[in-house]
């Protein structure tokens, strides 16, 4: 009887050993690979995005009087400096859709999102003259995948002006006036979606 509890004490031992050294390689394993598999989870469905507040801003230019002396006499020259301007944001209505969807590669898993992102935000013009103003919105992430993608200046669509960091539109603002800037795209991302 006595030999029988300790050969049944001695598997148990046995195979709870086992078992800790199997979870160990797989916790190991599968936390190694994940510096290999997230960079290709993100180039197939994005990366972590961060959608910031557009800005909106015009160029102004002012005449400088430069005076200087050559020879004994006394010149003034004008000197045309420009200098950009930018507007506040009064307000924003924001509506985002996320669509949650987990993946898996390897042994990982993966919160990968769709995201439905229309915003629209205002801005006032100050001034007594009309203003071109450039509004420009960043990308949320480097590589964002931004399909549909729509900027809109009070209900009319604009040629969008794009590079590396965003996208950009300019369009006439009244003086006192305000102007509305409609934004609008689907995207999708890998665990963390922010609106800053």
């Amino acid at each position: 009887m006595l030999a029988r509890i300790a050969a049944i004490t001695l598997i148990l031992i046995g195979t709870s050993i086992a078992c800790c050294i199997l979870a160990g390689t797989i916790d190991h394993r599968t936390y190694q690979s994940d510096d290999k598999l997230r960079p290709r989870v993100a180039s197939i469905w994005g990366s972590p995005q961060e959608q910031g507040p557009p800005s909106a801003s015009y160029v102004e230019i002012r005449q400088v009087r430069i005076e200087s002396q050559i020879d004994g006499h006394k010149t003034t020259r004008l000197h045309s400096h420009s200098c950009t301007i930018r507007l506040p944001l009064d307000a924003s209505r924001i509506n985002v859709t996320l669509a949650l969807s987990h993946r898996q590669k390897g042994l990982q898993w993966y919160s990968t999102y769709i995201v439905d992102f229309a915003g629209v935000y205002t801005f006032h013009n100050p001034t007594a003259d009309p203003q071109l103003v450039t509004y420009a919105v960043k990308f949320p992430a480097e590589h964002a995948i931004n399909d549909g993608l729509v900027m809109e200046v009070d209900g009319h669509a604009l040629s969008l002006n794009s590079d590396q960091q965003g996208v950009s539109v300019a369009a006439l603002l009244a003086p006192k006036h305000t102007g509305a800037l409609r934004i609008a795209y689907r995207s999708h991302g890998l665990e963390s979606c922010a609106n800053g």
